[in-house]
């Protein structure tokens, strides 16, 4: 699992989340799995991107999917 220090671009904070590229817990049939991994790569990218509210609406979305994904949270 990688990694990335995302830093917004108006402070000095350092945000730290983990890149997340999982299928989704065991339970997700393969449409919604396909859904998941799409929702979580978005989220990553936004992070990176530095667009913060989009990330949180991804990751959000993505929980509803797998909602026992505790990576998710944390990065949320």
């Amino acid at each position: 699992m990688n990694s990335v220090i995302c830093r917004p671009a108006r402070s000095r904070s350092l945000y730290f989340f983990v890149i997340v590229e999982l299928t989704g817990s065991a339970s997700l049939g393969a449409a919604s799995r396909a859904v998941f991994v799409e929702k979580v790569r978005a989220s990553n990218a936004a992070c990176q991107a530095g667009d913060f509210t989009t990330a949180v609406a991804l990751y959000t979305d993505a929980l509803t999917l797998d909602p026992a994904n505790h990576i998710l949270y944390s990065n949320r």
